[in-house]
């Protein structure tokens, strides 16, 4: 949402177009920016997503295509739709081999309005397990803004449902795109799989995202990249590293980054998660044993993992809640790889 403000000229595409590579977006781009997609040589980007909270779905989708002045409405299923643009660049950076590429897929899915494509409309999905967070019946220590959201158990599930089906879909794009680096022999192309945010399926009476609870921060992130890195990383990491990595792995430092490199431990005890696009404002300091959170209506949580990993019961203040504010603030204002 905070897209005219970002300055693009400090961006990943921006920074690797200057140094010679070719680039390309399939899928979502900023909400709120109109046009082509500066420092991108090719695009399909997904539009329709102008207005907070709003989305194009998945089928008649507008799309912008490269070099056109006008939207184009596109009814294939959107997902497939953006994962076939993008093997189709891999075929355009082909033609140019002597140049490096970098190419952000973005699709929309599990995204709302939740429409599976028709042919995993009814596919079988994991059964669901309930957690003791699903389960919780007791709001009372929750903020305000938590216990209004109170969504029913079977509204949670029917969410949970369609987004694993919508997310077969993307699971068919990235395997397209991946065989497809594999025939043109693409193999030392390092790789990044991760999402902007988790969801709540549930926990706490919640189906959504926007919150500081683990089930809603805690994202699936993968690097990829042949003979330069394997195995599983326990370190703390965010999606901040993607940027720093890249630049890593290129010897490069075109300007001062929050995030730290992945090509080595992150080094990190502790890491800043806010939120302040919906209402209401907050921000806390995430650690492996325990969260923090301050809440702009001055409330407070904390919980404690070790003996609460589901978060059922907020203490509302830390052992030293005087430190862990002063922390909180601090780390809210730094810049750069220093920061947590």
């Amino acid at each position: 949402s905070d897209g005219p403000r970002l300055n693009l000229n400090r961006t990943i595409q921006a920074v690797l177009k200057g140094q010679g590579y070719q680039t390309a977006l399939s899928g979502k781009y900023l909400n709120e920016v109109d046009g082509a997609p500066p420092y991108f040589d090719h695009y399909a980007k997904l539009s329709g997503l102008a207005g907070k909270g709003t989305s194009p779905g998945y089928f008649d989708v507008p799309f912008l295509l490269t070099g056109q002045s006008e939207e184009q409405i596109v009814s294939q299923y959107s997902t497939t739709f953006i994962g076939e643009q993008a093997v189709g660049f891999l075929d355009e950076f082909e033609k140019t081999d002597d140049q490096p590429w970098f190419m952000y897929v973005a699709p929309l899915a599990p995204h709302r309005p939740y429409e599976p494509e028709a042919k995993y409309a009814s596919a079988p999905i994991p059964a669901f397990r309930p957690s003791a967070a699903f389960l919780e019946t007791d709001l009372s220590d929750k903020p305000r803004y938590i216990r209004a959201m109170r969504k029913s158990q079977a509204e949670a599930k029917s969410v949970r449902a369609a987004q694993l089906r919508m997310l077969m879909s993307v699971d068919d794009q990235v395997d397209a795109i991946f065989q497809k680096m594999a025939a043109l022999g693409e193999e030392d192309t390092l790789a990044f799989f991760l999402s902007d945010n988790g969801f709540l399926w549930g926990e706490h009476h919640v189906v959504h995202k926007l919150n500081p609870y683990r089930h809603s921060i805690r994202i699936p992130l993968f690097m990829r990249w042949p003979g330069h890195v394997g195995g599983t990383r326990s370190d703390i990491a965010a999606n901040i590293d993607v940027a720093p990595t890249i630049y890593d792995a290129l010897d490069l430092n075109p300007y001062v980054t929050d995030g730290r490199s992945l090509l080595s431990s992150t080094g990190r005890t502790r890491i800043l998660i806010e939120q302040w696009f919906a209402v209401p404002d907050w921000a806390a300091t995430w650690r492996p044993r325990s969260l923090y959170v301050e809440i702009e209506t001055g409330e407070r949580e904390f919980y404690d993992f070790k003996r609460d990993p589901q978060e059922l019961r907020n203490r509302r203040t830390s052992p030293r809640p005087a430190l862990d504010s002063r922390i909180l603030r601090r780390d809210m204002a730094c810049v750069g790889a220093a920061c947590p």
